[in-house]
């Protein structure tokens, strides 16, 4: 048998299909794809990343607390994980409407880091509807510097942090990638 999110549904939690549709719409329509054959073209998500997109961001408490706190994808090498996630950053930070949201890109070093960052300001140039809500700073080849996507409107911001721990402290990240 396959996964089933309704079995053993804790109390109090629901499956809300307009939030999981809305997430899924904003992706495929806002969304694109960066690199590659596919590069310009919408980001109409596979039968899997649907799942994963519905199973986040549905299932919630009237309160709107998600049931879900975590998330650990496992597909094979170029699956696109890292342009799912970027879309997923994306989408809660311009869904979500959370003010001061701060979200973390981290990988063992800030270049391996800054590949989901790519992604996330490649869907943003691509896009003018996203254009209009970010602020992409840093990133460009050669420039070096702080790489942050910035949404002024809910003063939220996505940043590319290495994950040395020794040297990070004091966060409350939104959303952890």
């Amino acid at each position: 048998p396959g996964y089933d999110p309704y079995v053993n549904v804790p109390d109090g939690w629901y499956f809300d299909e307009k939030e999981a549709a809305r997430t899924i719409e904003f992706i495929e329509e806002c969304c694109t794809h960066v690199e590659g054959a596919l590069a310009g073209s919408p980001f109409y998500l596979e039968a899997w990343q649907v799942g994963i997109i519905a199973n986040l961001f549905g299932w919630k408490r009237e309160t709107g607390v998600r049931r879900y706190g975590e998330c650990l994808i496992m597909v094979a090498r170029k699956n696109g994980k890292t342009p799912l996630c970027a879309a997923i950053v994306l989408a809660s930070m311009v869904l979500d409407n959370e003010i001061g949201a701060f979200n973390l890109c981290a990988a063992a070093d800030t270049e391996q880091a800054t590949i989901l960052f790519k992604h996330a300001s490649g869907m943003i140039n691509n896009d003018s509807t996203l254009s209009k809500y970010f602020k992409v700073f840093g990133g460009k080849s050669g420039t070096g510097g702080q790489r942050t996507i910035a949404m002024d409107s809910t003063h939220s911001m996505l940043k590319v942090i290495s994950s040395e721990a020794n040297t990070k402290h004091g966060g409350n990240p939104h959303i952890g990638i």
